[in-house]
């Protein structure tokens, strides 16, 4: 993809969210999952107050008032999708709100300048899925494994090579940084060899056998260190065994 710029508005700052950026925008968060429908409502009152720091076609959402945080760290992913037209391809992503700030990126190909008419042919977003569904946009196979039936499943998408978590109260599909998720399930099998301690892509590779309560015991440590969504961890027997200081814990359903 060779992306351009979108500067329908011009580049003077703040400015609003054009139609066409709050419309690609509002389709990754839809209305009818509370989660993303409260980060629609957090995004309907910002601004555009700069670019962004990592690339070309981001910029920052703010307050009216607010100065773009070039100094914020990254930030995780909260949505992603693509919108296909006849006429260009569109990457839209939306990280997670930073002390008030929320990164955008929207990426497109084609001509800088976009006609007033569009034809559009499909479009996916990693935020309509549910579990039992194949992979956003291509339907390929993904690895679902239920840490609490019905409400929380941890997504393993090797085509993608993307890792996200389910979360049925708020509907929304968290992203997992591989490496860091991967980083733990070493520990969960007690693994240091550095060729694949240091290989995270193997978490996709078929021939490298995982099991889903391995995958799930990393889940649990995952989020119990860097928590991405509310668990209650009293419902998970611990196992006494010991890493280094960590509790691993046995996945087990109740009833």
């Amino acid at each position: 993809m060779n992306p351009n710029d979108l500067p329908e508005n011009g580049e003077s700052f703040p400015r609003k969210l054009s139609p066409r950026e709050k419309e690609w925008l509002f389709y990754l968060l839809p209305r009818d999952r509370p989660g993303y429908s409260a980060y629609r409502d957090k995004i309907e009152n910002l601004f555009v107050i700069g670019h962004g720091n990592f690339s070309s076609t981001s910029y920052i959402l703010g307050k009216y008032e607010d100065k773009a945080d070039l100094a914020a760290p990254p930030v995780p992913v909260f949505a992603a999708g693509s919108i296909f037209y006849k006429e260009t391809e569109v990457y839209a992503v939306i990280h997670e709100e930073f002390e008030g700030q929320i990164e955008i990126d929207i990426s497109r190909t084609g001509s800088k300048v976009l006609p007033k008419e569009l034809h559009e042919l499909k479009r996916w977003t990693y935020s309509d899925w549910k579990p039992g569904k194949g992979a956003p946009g291509d339907s390929s196979a993904l690895r679902e494994i239920h840490i609490v039936p019905g409400r929380v499943v941890l997504v393993i998408a090797g085509e993608h090579k993307r890792i996200w978590v389910y979360e049925a109260q708020s509907g929304v599909n968290h992203f997992i940084p591989v490496t860091n998720f991967f980083n733990d399930l070493m520990r969960v099998r007690n693994i240091r060899d550095p060729k694949i301690v240091l290989n995270s892509s193997l978490i996709f590779d078929p021939s490298f056998e995982l099991k889903d309560e391995e995958l799930g015991q990393a889940f649990l440590l995952y989020n119990k260190n860097r928590k991405k969504i509310s668990l209650d961890y009293s419902i998970f027997v611990s196992t006494e065994k010991k890493d280094k200081g960590h509790s691993l814990f046995r996945i087990f359903k109740r009833g």
